[in-house]
Parts: C-alpha cells; sequence; structure tokens
C-alpha cells in the first residue's frame, strides 16, 4: 500500500496537473520573495539612506509650524523718552478641523453646526469681528488653522482663555505670541516716526527708513497635530525664540517738538484758509541735528487710516467733483463713515459704480511689476483713489518731500554768493525807484515808491529786489548756479528719512537757466524754481555756521536690544561754501533786518535774533479765483552764536486774507524761539534798551512799612499805589503775589491795613489798541501786560495786538498778568 500510496502521488507529480501546480507554487514563493526583498530595500533606503529626509516629512505632515514676531525696537527721542514701542499682544487662530469634534457632541450634545457657530460667535463678539467672516474661518476645514485676529491685547486674550476654561475645550483656538505697534503720544511727531502696515513692516518715516534695525528676526512655535488636526498623545512643541529688534534714539527733543507742533496748531487755527496747511523745522545749524521736524496737520500714527482736518476737505471736495461730472443728474450718497474712516458702510449709494471712466487710466503690471499696459478705471475705483491720494498726502513728511518757491528767504544765497566771489563788497552801493525793467518786463519792489539809496546791507534789511537783481547781474548766471550747487540746492540734503525730493530746477540745467534773461533777475529772490524746507534750512545752516554744508540727520544712535551702542552718528561737514568773514557779515544782516528792518514781528526781547521773512506767489488752481501765497521765515538764535535755527511756512493763503511772511508766519517763529531758547539754558540777556521787557519777580512786601515796600520796588524799576488805606503802619496786602513774574515799570498795588476782596474781573479785549492803550485798558481792571514781539523802539502807528493770552472774556483774579503779542501791521516788505 506505501508502494502503491508514493507510486501514486508520483504520478499526480507527474501529471500535466500536477506539474503545473508545483510551477505556480515555485512562481508565488518566488514572486513572495521578490516583494518582500522590495519592501527590505524600500525600509532601509527610508530607514537608513533617507532617514533625515523622512522625518522632515512627516514632521511636516503633523506639525503646525506658527511663525513668532520679534519684538520691534523702540524710537526715544534724544533724552531718552519713549515716542513708539511694540507692546506684547497675541494672534488668535482657530485650527477648523478641531473646532468641532465627536468626542465634544458627546459631551455637550452640541451637534457640528452648533459647535461651529458657539465658537465664532464668541470670537466675533469679543474681538469686535464680522459674525458671519468669522463663521466661515472656523468651517473652512480645508485648512489645518486660520488666523482670525492679530495683535489682540492680554486683556482679550484672557478673555477668551477664560471662555475656554469655561467650556472646557479650546474649539481649536491658539495664542501665538504677537507684538503691536503703539505710539505713545498719537499724533507726536507722526510724519517723522511714520508708521508700520498690517505685517509690521515700516511704511513711513524712521520706521520705514530704520526698519532693517529696528524688525528684528521672526521666532517658530512648531506643534505636533495628528491626521485629524488633533492634539498628539505625546509632547511634541518647538519654540525658537525671536530676535528683538534694536532701538532708535532720535535727535529729535520731545520738548522741542512739542514747543514747535504747538505754535504750528495755533498757526494752523489763525489761518484756517492756508490750503496745504503749516510746516517747520527746528535744527542745529552747526551739527545737522533736527530737534524738531512737523506739518500740520498731522495723523495719529494709531490710527492712520483716519482722514481729518484739510485732507478731509479734500478728499470730500474730490469726490464730490467726480460725481458731478459723471453723475450729474442723479443724487448719492457717502456718509462721513467713508469720508473719515474709509468704511464701506458709508458708501450708501453710488449710482453706476462700475461704469469705466474714459479719462482716467491706470497702468496693468505683469508679475514681476512691469508695466504691460494701461486700462480705465471705474468709478468706485476712482472714488477709492480720491481717498488713498489724500492719505498718501497726511503721511507724508512734506518738510522733505514737498518743493515750493522759496521767495525772500533765498535773497541770503544771493548775497552771499556775491560776497564770496567779489563780485560785490559790503559798501557797494544800490539805488532802488521801486522797480526795474528786464527786457522789457517791469519787475517791482515790494515798496512801490523805492528805498532810494542802499548799500549791501541796508539791501538785506529792506528785502530790496531791484538790488537784489543788480547783485545778480554782477555775479552772473555761471557764478550763480555754481553757488547754487555748492549749496546743494540740485541735490538731496542726504537727511536719513524716505522720501527725500531733490526739489525743482531748469531741467535743461545752467544752459536752461540762461536761455531767457529773465531767469537769473528772478531767481535772486527766490522765484522760477522750487526746492524744500529742509534743503532752505541746510543752506542757511550754512550761511550762518561760518560757510560748511552740512547733512541734515534725524537719528543719534542705533541701540542693540541690550542697550548698548550699535551706531552713532556724526556730523558730516559736504563742503565749506562760504567764509567766516562772508558767513559773518550775513549774520549781522539777519540780526540787522529783524532789529531794524523787515522781519520785526521775529524780534524776541533778552535774545538777539536774525531772520528773514518770505512771500512767494505759487501756480493757481484751475478754480482758484485769486492769487495765493506761501508765508515763510528763517530765524536764527543767538545770532552771535547760532544754536538753533527755525524756518516756517505757512501754505497756500488767498491774496485776500494777510498772507506775507513778516505778518504770518515771523510771529510763529518768535513764539518757538521765545519758548526754546530758555529751555536749551539759554538765558535772556536784555540790552538797556530792552530793559522795560526785562521781567522780575515781585518780592513779598507784607509787613514791610510803605517807604521799605517803595525802595524794595524802586530797586526793581516798579512803581506802586495804596489801595485801601486804614490805620496800619505795615503793608497787609499786595496785588499781584508774591513772586509773579511782571516786567519793568508795572504798577504794585499795596494795601495799608485791609486785603484784597478776592473778587474776579473779565480780561478785556485788546484787538485793535497801541500797546499805551493795551497798558492802561487792563492796568484799570486790576491786570498786568508781559509785552511780547516787536522791539520797543520799533513801535509805530501800525503796531497792534496779534493775540492775547488769556483770551478776552476769561474770568480771572485781579493781578493776573496778560500776555499781549505785538506786531507791526504796516511797513512790512517781504513779498
Amino acid at each position: 500500500m506505501a508502494n502503491g500510496g508514493h507510486t501514486m502521488a508520483s504520478m499526480n507529480q507527474n501529471t500535466p496537473n500536477g506539474r503545473m501546480r508545483s510551477r505556480i507554487a515555485v512562481l508565488v514563493i518566488m514572486l513572495c520573495g521578490v516583494c518582500f526583498a522590495a519592501v527590505a530595500v524600500r525600509l532601509f533606503y527610508m530607514q537608513v539612506v533617507r532617514n533625515q529626509f523622512y522625518i522632515t516629512k512627516a514632521r511636516q505632515y503633523q506639525t503646525k509650524d506658527s511663525i513668532v514676531a520679534p519684538s520691534r525696537g523702540t524710537i526715544y527721542d534724544r533724552n531718552m523718552n519713549k515716542l513708539a514701542e511694540s507692546a506684547a499682544t497675541e494672534r488668535i487662530s482657530v485650527n477648523p478641523n478641531q473646532a468641532y469634534t465627536k468626542a465634544r457632541q458627546d459631551r455637550t450634545g452640541l451637534n457640528e453646526t452648533q459647535q461651529r457657530e458657539k465658537v465664532a460667535r464668541m470670537l466675533a463678539e469679543t474681538l469686535g469681528l464680522n459674525y458671519e467672516t468669522v463663521l466661515q474661518q472656523v468651517s473652512d476645514t480645508t485648512k489645518q488653522s486660520k488666523d482670525i485676529k492679530s495683535r489682540v491685547d492680554q486683556d482679550t486674550c484672557n478673555t477668551i482663555r477664560e471662555w475656554i476654561e469655561e467650556n472646557e475645550s479650546s474649539y481649536g483656538i491658539t495664542f501665538v505670541p504677537d507684538t503691536r505697534r503703539y505710539y505713545i503720544n498719537g499724533a507726536f511727531a507722526s510724519q517723522v516716526l511714520g508708521m508700520v502696515d498690517g505685517d509690521g513692516v515700516g511704511t513711513y518715516g524712521v520706521e520705514a527708513a530704520y526698519n532693517a534695525e529696528l524688525s528684528g528676526k521672526p521666532g517658530r512655535l512648531v506643534r505636533a497635530e495628528n491626521a485629524q488636526n488633533g492634539e498628539m498623545p505625546f509632547d511634541y512643541d518647538q519654540y525658537i525664540d525671536a530676535e528683538d529688534g534694536n532701538s532708535i534714539v532720535l535727535t529729535i527733543d520731545e520738548n522741542i517738538q512739542s514747543i514747535l507742533e504747538n505754535h504750528l496748531e495755533t498757526a494752523l487755527a489763525d489761518n484756517p484758509y492756508a490750503r496745504d496747511g503749516v510746516e517747520g523745522v527746528v535744527m542745529d545749524p552747526n551739527t545737522g541735528e533736527v530737534y524738531a521736524m512737523a506739518s500740520m496737520p498731522d495723523y495719529d500714527a494709531n490710527e492712520p487710516y483716519t482722514l481729518t482736518g484739510i485732507y478731509y476737505e479734500a478728499e470730500k471736495k474730490a469726490i464730490e467733483g467726480l460725481m458731478e461730472k459723471y453723475q450729474p443728474e442723479v443724487p448719492f450718497e457717502i456718509n462721513d463713515e467713508y469720508y473719515i474712516y474709509g468704511r464701506k458702510a458709508g458708501l450708501v449709494y453710488v449710482p453706476n459704480e462700475d461704469m469705466e471712466l474714459p479719462d482716467q487710466t491706470e497702468p496693468v503690471y505683469d508679475e514681476k511689476g512691469k508695466v504691460i499696459g494701461r486700462r480705465q478705471r471705474t468709478l468706485i475705483e476712482a472714488i477709492r483713489k480720491c481717498r488713498s491720494d489724500e492719505l498718501i498726502r497726511m503721511w507724508t513728511n512734506h518738510t522733505i518731500s514737498s518743493a515750493q518757491e522759496p521767495g525772500s528767504t533765498f535773497k541770503l544765497m544771493t548775497v552771499s554768493s556775491a560776497l564770496e566771489s567779489g563780485s560785490i563788497a559790503t559798501t557797494t552801493p544800490f539805488y532802488c525807484t521801486g522797480e526795474r525793467t528786464v527786457t522789457g518786463e517791469t519787475i517791482h519792489c515790494w515798496k512801490r515808491t523805492g528805498h532810494g539809496a542802499e548799500d549791501t546791507m541796508q539791501a538785506v534789511m529792506n528785502s530790496c529786489n531791484p538790488a537784489m537783481i543788480e547783485i545778480g547781474f554782477k555775479t552772473g548766471a555761471n557764478t550763480f548756479y555754481e553757488y547754487m550747487k555748492a549749496y546743494g540746492l540740485f541735490e538731496k540734503t542726504g537727511i536719513d528719512l524716505i522720501g527725500e525730493s531733490a526739489g525743482v530746477f531748469y531741467s535743461g540745467g545752467l544752459d536752461e537757466f540762461k536761455s531767457s534773461d529773465t531767469n537769473l533777475p528772478v531767481a535772486t529772490f527766490g522765484q522760477r524754481f522750487n526746492v524744500t524746507t529742509i534743503q532752505m534750512a541746510t543752506m542757511i545752516s550754512a550761511i550762518v555756521n561760518g560757510g560748511e554744508l552740512v547733512t541734515p540727520y534725524i537719528v543719534k544712535e542705533v541701540l542693540n536690544p541690550d542697550g548698548s551702542v550699535k551706531e552713532e552718528t556724526k556730523p558730516v561737514i559736504k563742503r565749506q561754501v562760504i567764509s567766516e568773514q562772508t558767513s559773518a557779515f550775513m549774520r549781522e544782516a539777519l540780526y540787522q533786518t529783524v532789529y531794524n528792518g523787515t522781519a520785526t514781528n521775529a524780534y524776541v526781547a533778552g535774545y538777539n535774533v536774525g531772520g528773514k521773512t518770505a512771500t512767494s506767489e505759487i501756480p493757481r488752481q484751475k478754480d482758484d479765483l485769486e492769487d495765493r501765497y506761501n508765508a515763510g521765515i528763517v530765524a536764527v538764535a543767538p545770532i552771535e552764536d547760532p544754536q538753533m535755527l527755525v524756518y516756517i511756512v505757512v501754505k497756500d493763503i488767498p491774496k485776500s486774507y494777510d498772507h506775507g511772511g513778516g505778518k504770518v508766519a515771523a510771529p510763529i517763529a518768535a513764539r518757538v524761539v521765545a519758548d526754546a531758547m530758555p529751555y536749551l539754558g539759554i538765558e535772556p540777556n536784555y540790552s538797556s534798551e530792552e530793559s522795560a521787557r526785562a521781567e522780575h519777580a515781585v518780592p513779598n512786601l507784607v509787613g514791610m512799612t510803605e517807604a521799605e515796600a517803595e525802595r524794595e520796588l524802586a530797586a526793581l524799576g516798579m512803581e506802586y499805589r495804596v489801595r485801601g488805606r486804614v490805620e496800619s503802619e505795615t503793608v497787609t496786602d499786595q496785588i499781584p503775589a508774591a513772586g509773579t513774574r511782571l516786567q519793568g515799570k508795572s504798577r504794585i498795588i499795596l494795601y495799608m491795613g485791609g486785603e484784597q476782596s478776592g473778587e474776579e474781573v473779565i480780561v478785556p479785549n485788546l484787538t485793535g489798541l497801541t500797546p499805551a492803550e493795551c497798558r492802561d485798558t487792563l492796568q484799570a481792571r486790576g491786570l498786568y501786560l508781559k509785552r511780547m514781539g516787536i522791539p520797543n523802539k520799533n513801535t509805530s502807528a501800525g503796531t497792534r495786538p496779534l493775540r492775547q493770552y488769556p483770551e478776552s472774556g476769561t474770568s480771572v483774579p485781579e493781578g493776573t498778568v496778560i500776555t499781549v503779542e505785538f506786531i507791526n501791521t504796516t511797513n512790512i516788505g517781504d513779498q
């Protein structure tokens, strides 16, 4: 049987079917072996040869990588007062795949829709966002993470954390460290500081110019997540610290900046028809350090998209003009929600907003930023452009970016270059008849009757156009042009801010300048070319500092995050333009112009101020009904040893209003000098002619005899009178109180027995009165006059109050000092 069984098996194997089964079995074994070998080779390749590559790929699929924003560097003023800093905030994100979970549904009974609505509603209400938008974000399960809001303050984040704790679930909400830029004083120096965009990148001012220093380097936060975007059963968090940015110390002085801004704001209020606002620079003429720089109106850097003042008005006028042109028969409705904030809700009704405007086109760019064509704007796009144009104008630092004709302050270049080149001498005689004719064109002096005989000093003091024309001819176009170049007027000053303009001169250079016989004559008093305020301030710095052209700068130091100094800015002298001898003459000419000439309204008692005013005509806009002007002034103090230069421009004033530099701009500069000089530690030094302006503290006279009080007051140049004499041998009360600072020859009220009633008096309106009338009017009410403005010796029939503090109608205690600023309203030649 065994043999038979063996024989049967052998027979089965030898049959065709048996042999086929054997071959299949061998083939299967071989195939399995090959597959196993392939898997083994692949595993070896993945786990040994490309081990690191696949670990990295796995982590990419299993982790969420978030950027951690660095803390942007702080911006300080020169005295280390903070002007801009970054506050710690957090970025709120949601993982839509965790906003709903089955486990949470089992625990709370809320289905998927209800869970997503719950978290969306909480986030929208807490963060002040649109609910529908947030709901869409938390429902987008194609994404592992959706950023809901950046730069959320800590209190708000803690409110969300409390909600998470109360609900015992994160609902996919995550918090990533972030920062928010905060400008300490809102609008303070906003056009100098600039701002950052939504990504924290500097876009204007110092923030943009020094963005690389301020930015720092971002860090990373890596978290592990499973295939369902849920938390992994093991801890895998990796945190790479962000590197904070460097800090910046400015040359700006917070106190001087405040002084400048306060007086520019007052000037803006006094000149509401100045269409382009007012701007100013305060700098050290010796080093180029900028102490203060401002354009008004400014903006709150914490709310940079809110339009105000002239920018709001210009935007509204432009949009209304668009609608009148393209939709003249159709009513429209746009409210302040749009005009001020740019909110879409403010565009209540704009008919045919998609209509294409045939005369408004804009460039079309390819992916590389190359212009490949142009397309017509739609009406709604044109409306938005009206807004964006005004935002850009509001953000712009006009002292470095906007150029205008300088007017008569440019006469300082004309005279200094002529003296330095030997074209004239200090004693060169001139004669002004009130006009000068050049190739058939009559050019007038501001004084139409003429100044008569003058020398070089008097030509500057009188701001005489015919004399300047004669000086220009003596100098010659070639030399005149070369000195303009030497003073840096054909190039940017190099101030360390972005957006500086080089001004606008003849594009054809010297040849075009010489192509007309009248180009040189009118250039001598600052017409037919445009320069920026910083260019003029830099040029005049060279004229008064001994002749050195310096580079203005705004950043004093760059600090490392640990506070150590990384980089310090040193003054840069580009070249010597004029000699010290010429500079000394120009300083004296500036002083005489304020003390005896056409810039008397820039006078400040106790300080030797030098100055020159300017009034320049500007091109009319198409709807202007009258000529318009810029009013300017440069003031330098103390002129014998210049420590501070102030340049002010009030821009685009209608002719029918006060528009001259002497009336409009000079008093602004005087206020800045009067407030800033004591702060710089430069005390007033009154000449014998100014003794009446010197201030003295009223002594404590209570308890003295009348004779003793009289001697005490006489030593200070003060007078007295007795009120309420009762039987008393000593002073029992006095007006004003001891310590009050009064100018000389003030009259003190003494009580010999009894005391003052304590009643208040109303400040009178002093408008239109002479200085003597102001003093008498105030004394009659028991008030005291503090006189500011033009020198006493230059008081004329045209001397009148410009302003008074406190204002008329104010109720004040008897004995209050009323400050009155006087100006000359006649014989001011600054055209």
